[in-house]
């Protein structure tokens, strides 16, 4: 699932939360056009949490992807 980190009503982080507890191992890619640097100083996201900063390209799309599957680092 790709989820942008702020959405009307509700955070990326707190949907992807109740997502987690109905799919169990579902992957979950945010985005944002912030960057990681200024989300993780608000304390978004978790560390480690995949993210894709907008605008992207699809290859760069197509990489976090893999990366957030696990297939590929």
């Amino acid at each position: 699932r790709v989820f942008d980190v702020g959405m009307a009503g509700v955070s990326g982080n707190d949907l992807a939360g109740e997502i987690t507890l109905v799919f169990d191992g579902v992957k979950i890619l945010f985005m944002s056009g912030y960057t990681a640097n200024a989300i993780a100083h608000h304390g978004v996201l978790d560390k480690g949490t995949a993210f894709i900063q907008k605008p992207f390209s699809m290859e760069d799309l197509a990489v976090k992807v893999s990366v957030a599957l696990g297939q590929k680092e």
